[in-house]
């Protein structure tokens, strides 16, 4: 069992921040002590205590490096009740015809509820040109992220679900990185510029679909097929069970005397040999591109998955759910991957 104790932690109430007050928020500086028990200045972190309507006690809710921004996930909830009258009003075009919706909003909780994405679903719905499905269409939408002190940026990044399969897909876009805003600074201001950045992501919808119509021509190649493995070999691995059967993953044979040898002579050890059957070599960027996202996306939820063990017997066992930021982090990367691919085809014949 975790062998759990309270810790007197001493926070400097004369220097708390009231700036999110009407979610509930205190923010407080954190000091450190001596080994005499004195104040010796301040700790260099701080907490956000919250007091939750209903409740009588306050509660810890996080605790950050004093340099870094908060900003609660209610503030998120707020801006997103009037976004749909905001982007009319930014966007009048959007206003014709049917008019423009949000259809869906839902949130997505990790890392023990302190990593949250805001899925955004809108009516607006584009179709792939030359894809390999008929009437391949597209609903148009966009995911914020917010994280408290877990490596997770406030932003807003482009989110496409693919209706023949209701397939979700996250990308940056193209000059996407600028809308990624690391939590530094004032967070009020770091808020309004938030703001600005998801009006903004309206205008890369256009490019996005210029990279997927790309893709829909550009075949995938074994170059390209071995470019796009070992790409994703980086941070958030994708997994070999999630790359369509038409690529061949040859293991190199692993020895533990080999391993060792290698390890002592600083030699790398073999990577996979990546190829393509005939059939990977009939089938587009576009099609690979879905074929693993079609895969990733069902792997939020818990699947069973039969196997043989060592004496020849089929069994079952279930697979966790993968976390939503893990699963966010491997689409952004396959996409960014194969839409090099799709940009550069001279690199991969």
């Amino acid at each position: 069992m975790t062998n759990l104790k309270n810790v007197n932690v001493i926070a400097d109430y004369d220097q708390a921040g009231h700036q999110w007050k009407k979610y509930g928020y205190t923010e407080l500086p954190v000091m450190r002590t001596d080994a005499e028990g004195k104040i010796a200045g301040y700790s260099g972190m701080k907490i956000e205590v919250q007091k939750v309507a209903g409740t009588t006690e306050p509660f810890v809710r996080v605790s950050l490096p004093d340099s870094q921004a908060f900003v609660p996930f209610e503030a998120i909830d707020d801006i997103l009740e009037g976004m749909q009258k905001r982007m009319k009003d930014t966007f009048p075009e959007l206003a014709k015809g049917e008019g423009f919706k949000i259809e869906k909003i839902s949130k997505k909780v990790s890392r023990g509820g302190n990593t949250c994405h805001w899925i955004v679903q809108t009516n607006i719905t584009e179709t792939i040109e030359g894809s390999f499905k008929k009437n391949d269409q597209l609903k148009l939408g966009f995911c914020i992220s917010n994280g408290y002190n877990t490596g997770v940026a406030l932003g807003v990044k482009l989110f496409t679900m693919r209706l023949v399969c209701s397939n979700g897909a996250f990308a940056k876009g193209a000059d996407l990185a600028a809308n990624t805003i690391k939590h530094i600074g004032d967070p009020v201001a770091l808020l309004k510029t938030f703001q600005t950045s998801l009006l903004n992501i309206v205008e890369e919808w256009t490019e996005l679909l210029q990279v997927y119509n790309k893709m829909a021509q550009v075949k995938l190649t074994e170059k390209a097929a071995k470019y796009i493995y070992q790409s994703t070999r980086k941070g958030w691995d994708i997994a070999d069970r999630f790359f369509p059967d038409y690529y061949t993953i040859a293991e190199p044979k692993k020895e533990k005397t080999q391993k060792e040898v290698q390890e002592k002579a600083k030699v790398p050890i073999p990577v996979p040999v990546i190829g393509l059957t005939a059939k990977g070599k009939s089938v587009t960027l576009w099609e690979n591109f879905n074929d693993m996202t079609f895969g990733l996306w069902r792997a939020q939820d818990e699947q069973e998955e039969k196997y043989t063990d060592e004496n020849g017997k089929e069994k079952t066992k279930v697979r966790k759910a993968m976390a939503f930021d893990g699963l966010v982090a491997r689409e952004l990367r396959l996409h960014e991957s194969i839409k090099y691919v799709a940009e550069h085809p001279e690199e991969f014949k």
